[in-house]
């Protein structure tokens, strides 16, 4: 799904880069490393259902987000003293901006709540779903691509972020790792597909002005049960203030991240050897 209209972008801080670094360097050390679905296995599927899975759009707290605004944003002179003057610096960044920035949260958190409340028929797993389906069709090896209903991601206990971030990463990880299909490939809506791919959809973190997207896709052949190829992926993109971009249902937002899931989405379906 796309929109005309288009969220102003502010260019990220370093210290935002790097705490994005820093992120995608934890999450990457989970070793969810891509698999190439072997030619010869892709030469031979034809039909393929499309299953995406559930995974939250999360806020990052309001503590991250204070450090993502003001580190770096100055330096001091390595004096005496400086570590006193740099003490009061943070008790002063951390009582101003701290709440500032939980107040921000909150209000994108019920944003996020009258958006789910008004029952509007788009999420991201569709969304992302509906886009690998499209990509698959312009490649003439298959003959006939269709999207599932989304199934729910087993083991996530809370969608709430913590620091560690693994309240729903473990989850991911142990999906990712595999060795079968998450769903019963006995199933009607699957049966007459030679393969499923199944595409993780986030989680979409949320922070001060940029989002950050995890994709992960699957492929597993429905007469084996095995898995053929994988691929994981990460990426981000500035973007409006949140409460901005999480008016109007999310207008803007769906914008942003039909931009940055296709970039994702095309590298993911490459690397697990779909598309060439």
């Amino acid at each position: 799904m796309r929109f005309p209209d288009s969220p102003a972008r502010t260019p990220l801080t370093t210290s935002s880069r790097i705490c994005i670094v820093v992120l995608v360097v934890v999450y990457l050390l989970g070793c969810m490393s891509a698999q190439i679905a072997p030619a010869d296995a892709i030469a031979r599927i034809r039909k393929i259902a499309v299953v995406p899975i559930q995974l939250p759009i999360t806020v990052t707290p309001a503590l991250m987000q204070v450090f993502e605004t003001n580190a770096g944003t100055g330096s001091l002179p390595p004096s005496p003293g400086v570590g006193v003057l740099a003490t009061i610096v943070l008790v002063f960044v951390l009582s101003v901006e701290w709440p500032k920035q939980e107040g921000r949260r909150n209000r994108a958190l019920e944003l996020l709540a009258e958006w789910a409340a008004s029952k509007d028929p788009w999420n991201p797993e569709q969304a992302l779903a509906q886009d690998a389906a499209a990509l698959l069709r312009r490649s003439s090896a298959y003959k006939d691509i269709w999207v599932n209903q989304a199934v729910v991601l087993p083991g996530v206990k809370t969608t709430e972020p913590t620091w560690h971030m693994e309240n729903w990463m473990k989850p991911r990880r142990a999906w990712y790792r595999r060795t079968d299909s998450l769903v019963n490939v006995s199933e009607a809506n699957v049966l007459d597909a030679d393969a499923l791919l199944e595409i993780a959809a986030g989680p979409v973190e949320l922070s001060g002005e940029h989002v950050v997207l995890h994709v992960a896709v699957k492929l597993i052949s429905t007469s084996t049960n095995a898995v053929l190829g994988r691929s994981n992926c990460v990426g981000y993109t500035d973007a409006a203030p949140l409460e901005d971009i999480l008016q109007n249902e999310g207008r803007l937002f769906k914008s942003l991240y039909g931009e940055l899931s296709g970039r994702i989405l095309d590298k993911c379906l490459r690397e697990a050897g779909l598309i060439r």
